[in-house]
């Protein structure tokens, strides 16, 4: 039986001498959410302010839950492409949301699998007005991960379609040989880290 690192339980032991034994503020510790901030802007040259966006979530369940609690009324549209974690579309339903999935497309020659923008443009046009894409990269369960060339035209038809997507980038850092790069972070978009999953959505 493994048992916890002991370098963990004397980092425990430590801040419970030092009497940390009470609640945090609900969006964590301030130390915690700079050391987070600092992440962000070393790894992605984002330059965030941790008290306006950033959130630390009791694993990504809540993090997918309170995110679309918070921007899903009921009888919203959601678009899922799919496969991905399927919290996502149950997060949604329990905020009343109505889920459309697209799902990825194979291609057989390149062994790969890719967003395919003609089913999207279908399900945008018979869903109306959805306010919401969910993306996975990497992808969880098939590997996919989205080149910069790919995004592209999804940031645009968010723009388009005043959509926000809510991008999964749990595993952004396990990245082999592929041009990639974290949600979409311009000038022309508002967005929210929470946890490792990057919402960005469109703004006059």
């Amino acid at each position: 039986m493994q048992v916890t690192p002991t370098f963990i339980v004397e980092a425990a032991c430590q801040v419970l001498r030092q009497g940390a034994v009470f609640y945090e503020n609900n969006s964590s510790r301030e130390d915690l959410k700079q050391a987070l901030v600092d992440f962000d802007r070393q790894h992605y040259t984002v330059d965030l302010s941790s008290d306006q966006f950033m959130v630390v979530t009791c694993g990504g369940t809540q993090a997918i839950l309170l995110t679309m609690l918070s921007v899903l009324s009921p009888r919203d549209d959601m678009i899922n492409v799919t496969p991905n974690w399927p919290n996502f579309t149950e997060a949604a339903r329990i905020a009343g949301a109505v889920v459309h999935d697209v799902a990825l497309r194979f291609v057989p020659e390149r062994s790969v699998f890719q967003l395919d923008f003609d089913r999207l443009h279908a399900v945008l046009s018979a869903a109306g007005s959805p306010r919401v894409i969910v993306v996975n990269s990497s992808s969880n369960p098939n590997g996919r991960v989205m080149t910069t060339r790919q995004q592209q035209p999804l940031y645009e038809l968010c723009i388009q379609h005043d959509l926000i997507l809510l991008s999964d980038e749990m595993y952004d850092r396990i990245v082999f040989y592929v041009l990639a790069r974290p949600a979409h972070w311009t000038r022309s978009t508002t967005s929210i880290a929470i946890a490792r999953f990057a919402i960005s959505s469109t703004t006059n």
